[in-house]
């Protein structure tokens, strides 16, 4: 299937829209820090941009909207739960051939321990994550147009 066309969406993972258990163990770790965004990182045999951060994103599936797109890849790619999803905050074009959709849900943890990357059964897309402030992110390789949304939050001061 050629996926040129398709319009992938992104998933700004705020610490400030957590929506979740105050006294979520992970919660309580997050909450007295710098705002910050939940980056995953790539593994280098990742079909699109190896070694890069990145955040939850993946292609909208056919009949499925943008706001299901986003739920579906925020639970598999990070096991957290994305909730209220409204309109896009950011919308780019990627290598001058995919439109990419960001928002900002409110989330909340689905698990235990917090994030969790997807299982894999073979070549791990996602090798690792972490919570990164703005300052911290300008020292990162971030894919797709991840640059210009993380930039933008900032200067609207929510990162």
């Amino acid at each position: 299937m050629n996926n040129t066309n398709k319009v992938a969406v992104g998933a700004l993972i705020l610490t400030h829209n957590y929506r979740g258990d105050i006294e979520h163990p992970f919660w309580q770790q997050l909450q007295n820090l710098a705002p910050r965004i939940l980056l995953l990182r790539r593994g280098l045999l990742a079909p699109t941009c190896p070694g890069t951060h990145v955040c939850p994103a993946g292609l909208i599936e056919t009949g499925k909207t943008p706001q299901e797109a986003l739920r579906r890849e925020v639970f598999e790619e990070a096991r957290i739960t994305a909730d209220a999803v409204d309109d896009p905050y950011y919308e780019g074009v990627w290598n001058d051939k995919r439109t990419v959709q960001y928002f900002l849900p409110q989330w909340r943890f689905t698990r235990p321990e917090g994030v969790a990357l997807e299982p894999t059964d073979g070549i791990a897309e996602h090798i690792g994550f972490d919570w990164h402030t703005h300052e911290e992110t300008q020292t990162l390789t971030l894919g797709f147009l991840y640059r210009e949304a993380i930039d933008m939050l900032h200067r609207q001061g929510m990162l």
